[in-house]
């Protein structure tokens, strides 16, 4: 969702509206977030809040508009996608650690 709602701050301009237009499309996007809880796999909304927020952010602060259609590593989604697996695995390597390190 944080991806189709930079792609629409990117790829439709309304003059009026330049300087708002991308927080009504962000809170539109969150918006669905929230619809979308109610499938059981995406319920966590803070976790959608999260990921949304990852994306979104990392891609505005470095200014990576242009790489959103990028088919390599410069494409935001892939590279937030890959740091939270990381993240994931190395979380559960060291809560497998710390539960043998516990049973000794």
């Amino acid at each position: 969702i944080a991806w189709i709602t930079l792609m629409i701050i990117k790829n439709v301009s309304i003059p009026s509206l330049d300087s708002v237009w991308p927080a009504i499309v962000i809170a539109v996007g969150v918006f669905f977030l929230v619809i979308v809880a109610s499938i059981d796999v995406l319920s966590v909304v803070p976790a959608n809040i999260y990921g949304f927020a990852s994306v979104a952010g990392y891609t505005l602060a470095k200014g990576a508009m242009g790489d959103l259609t990028a088919g390599n590593m410069n494409n935001p989604f892939f590279l937030v996608a890959l740091s939270a697996l990381c993240g994931g695995v190395l979380g559960w390597l060291m809560g497998q650690a710390a539960n043998a390190i516990k049973a000794k």
